[in-house]
């Protein structure tokens, strides 16, 4: 189970996020990044859909296809504020929001 305070990376793995153009991408990307962890479907579902901890708070962003919103997505992780095209992807009503803690798997 997450720790609340946890920096990470969380990577949605459902059916329509895996499916999604770039998730392999995203994938490869979360393996590098120690704690990131794989979640069940958020019912966000514009994927890839990944969260990140901005500042202590889960932020979570769709669409994470292309290399600039992964360039930005590893920024964000690294502790910067996420760039101008990230944040237009944010999913503001899931923010802070984790559904199904408890299933969160590492990524391998």
């Amino acid at each position: 189970m997450l720790k609340p305070a946890e920096p990470c990376l969380l990577v949605c793995t459902g059916k329509d996020c895996r499916d999604a153009k770039g998730y392999a991408a995203v994938h490869e990307l979360a393996a590098e990044v120690p704690g990131a962890v794989g979640v069940p479907c958020q019912g966000i579902c514009d994927g890839p859909v990944v969260g990140v901890r901005v500042r202590g708070e889960l932020r979570w962003f769709g669409e994470v296809k292309g290399g600039k919103a992964r360039r930005q997505l590893a920024q964000a992780v690294a502790g910067e504020e996420p760039g101008k095209g990230l944040k237009a992807r944010e999913a503001r009503q899931h923010r802070g929001k984790l559904d199904h803690p408890k299933k969160a798997e590492p990524l391998r």
